[in-house]
């Protein structure tokens, strides 16, 4: 039922009630379904600030989204029913691209793609720390979440926020509260640190942030780790540690299992054979099938960008080749190299054999790129693995049938634990029948941010129960051992918050205060 609402000019040119922009913003790739009061389209700081004093005149809540891409954790959806969400799309712009600091001040709505086209058309020496999700996915929104680049922790790159708290008061973090002259290249100003305050939080409305740059490297190349036996996988797993403990590694590779590959590519891969070839897409999946299993065998696969001065990058590729080789094919690609494999394998493309090298290396060039900090959307693609229908990266997934979930814990980073975790992925997959998706990302040399994707049809009863359930078993498995998750949707907030611990209280202490009339985002992370 949709939420009737009195609005008064300016107010009212902002948000809107039509019930097919309602729904519109109801679809989710998680399959889940919320009650939405309206949305709201804001274009500036003072549309955000209207809109926060006729919340708090008329008891109502809001709900920010950047962009509304957070795919497998409720998408646009708010935690809570009748929310009028805020979509900050609108607030778009660069406000600043500074070459000497090599910082960016940008807006919720900026995207990877906005900035990363921005600082190549300046030319400027620096690189976007990408991360594997979509090009137009925005970067305050991944921030927020604590998101991982290629190169940091994406909290990391962030200097400072302009911020309207709930209580309807703007604030800056860092040096920004004051007229200085470092507010944008000195993280930390004087007095408690508040800009912790707003990650994964509901106490305000991000309007604008400082966001760190990354000065272009000497030399970067990407490369990858195959582990060809299971059994070696614990051995695997110390050598990777062991690599990033020593700092050979300082990146933040991806190791993933095979699924997850496959998962990835063979979509990319299957849609590049139809543009080729007029064969249909069940053959153009099976083809692409093929190509994959002749050319790649790994069970696991680790990759990253290996950066630096010359001389101390081939100093640690050597080192990796020598360490890593032993457990299966250690690949080594620069920009030029992958220019000149495409080059010869196109120049031969009238023999079967180089012509699928050709189609593989174009599905996994864009992967590649984001070592080289490239966004790209083609990853998309793996969300219809299952299902016969093409998916064009345009494409908004949470309109496709397929169904997404992630569930994303930290585990210590050793043998031990990611075995352990292994173990009961392959168990309960087995259970619910379905296959297990795993990537583990290297957060520190101490720990693992992992990612693990639940695929089902949404369309679909049983498979969306069975989903559910297998998510709800392994999420609840996950906090017994007490590898607790980097984020959380929307509808397990409430498996995470513990009114009765002290944190919790300290949080929604501070909610109170921040936030009195509880306008932004009730029940996210906070209760």
């Amino acid at each position: 039922m949709e939420t009737k609402v009195t609005l008064d000019n300016p107010i009212s040119k902002i948000i809107q009630s039509d019930q097919i922009i309602l729904n519109s913003y109801s679809k989710n790739i998680t399959g889940l379904t919320k009650q939405i009061g309206g949305i709201a389209f804001p274009s500036s700081p003072e549309e955000i600030i209207n809109l926060v004093k006729h919340a708090t005149k008329n008891n109502l809540s809001l709900y920010p989204i950047s962009k509304g891409k957070n795919w497998g954790y409720g998408s646009k959806l708010p935690v809570t029913d009748n929310c009028i969400i805020v979509d900050l799309s609108n607030m778009n712009k660069i406000h600043e691209i500074n070459e000497e600091y090599g910082y960016a001040i940008i807006e919720p709505g900026v995207t990877q793609i906005q900035l990363y086209n921005e600082i190549e058309k300046r030319g400027l020496d620096y690189i976007l720390n990408c991360t594997g999700s979509a090009d137009d996915t925005s970067i305050i929104g991944n921030c927020l979440e604590r998101g991982i680049g290629y190169y940091s922790m994406r909290q990391d790159d962030v200097l400072n926020f302009d911020v309207i708290l709930g209580n309807g008061e703007i604030i800056s973090t860092g040096f920004g509260n004051g007229n200085t002259n470092i507010d944008h290249i000195c993280k930390y100003g004087m007095g408690p640190g508040l800009d912790g305050l707003f990650f994964q939080s509901n106490f305000g409305i991000i309007l604008k942030m400082t966001f760190k740059l990354i000065p272009k490297p000497e030399k970067i190349t990407m490369i990858s780790c195959g582990l060809l036996k299971e059994d070696n996988f614990n051995s695997y797993i110390d050598c990777l540690r062991d690599l990033r403990k020593k700092g050979i590694i300082k990146s933040h590779f991806r190791i993933g299992n095979e699924n997850r590959s496959k998962s990835t590519i063979i979509p990319i891969l299957q849609d590049i054979i139809l543009k080729q070839e007029d064969i249909g897409i069940e053959k153009a999946r099976e083809k692409a099938n093929k190509i994959y299993d002749k050319n790649i065998k790994t069970k696991w696969t680790a990759i990253g960008p290996i950066y630096g001065n010359k001389n101390e990058v081939n100093s640690n590729l050597s080192a990796i080749r020598k360490v890593m080789s032993k457990f299966g094919s250690v690949e080594i690609i620069t920009e030029n190299k992958l220019k000149f494999s495409k080059e010869i394998l196109n120049a031969f493309r009238f023999i079967p054999a180089f012509r699928d090298k050709l189609y593989l290396l174009n599905a996994v060039e864009p992967l590649i790129k984001l070592s080289f900090g490239v966004p790209t959307s083609a990853a998309l693609k793996s969300i219809n693995y299952f299902s016969q229908d093409k998916l064009e990266s345009s494409i908004d997934p949470d309109s496709q049938k397929s169904g997404l979930w992630f569930v994303a814990p930290i585990i210590p980073f050793n043998n031990q634990h990611a075995d352990k975790l292994n173990a009961y992925l392959d168990s309960i997959s087995k259970k619910y029948r379905v296959e297990c998706f795993i990537s583990m990302n290297m957060g520190t040399e101490n720990y693992l941010q992992c990612v693990i994707n639940i695929y089902f049809n949404k369309e679909n009863k049983n498979e969306l129960d069975n989903a559910y359930a297998y998510k709800s078993e392994l999420f609840d498995w996950l906090l017994e051992q007490g590898y607790y998750p980097y984020r959380v949707g929307i509808d397990d907030m409430n498996k995470i918050i513990k009114p009765d611990h002290t944190y919790w209280k300290l949080v929604h202490n501070l909610k109170k205060v921040l936030d009195p009339n509880n306008i932004i985002a009730p029940g996210r992370y906070n209760f």
